[in-house]
């Protein structure tokens, strides 16, 4: 439902925002389902498929929010590289200090 409002988001001027959001929680929540269903039943699809799903929603959540941000139409890679950082390292420290409990 999250990902049908941002892909018909009538205040969004921007179809890249909202369709970069929209495909961001289409692909968390087939991640999502993936992930339980594999916990509930035997999954044939390889283990790391909706982690990959998982991994994939922080980049595009990202860029659509910064570009969110801009009032420009055209993103300098200036800019990718800015998202890329901060996706990555959000990640790396959510990694290294959530995941050793979590797995516990």
């Amino acid at each position: 439902m999250a990902s049908a409002i941002a892909f018909k988001a009538p205040l969004v001027t921007d179809r890249v925002v909202a369709v970069t959001i929209g495909s961001g929680l289409v692909i968390w929540s087939i991640g999502s389902f993936l992930s339980t269903w594999g916990s509930f039943y035997e999954l044939t699809l390889a283990l790391w498929l909706p982690e990959f799903l998982y991994s994939l929603f922080y980049p595009l959540l990202f860029f659509g929010v910064i570009r969110t941000f801009t009032k420009r139409v055209k993103i300098a890679a200036l800019e990718l590289l800015d998202t890329a950082i901060i996706a990555i390292g959000f990640t790396s420290v959510l990694t290294a200090f959530l995941l050793k409990p979590a797995m516990i």
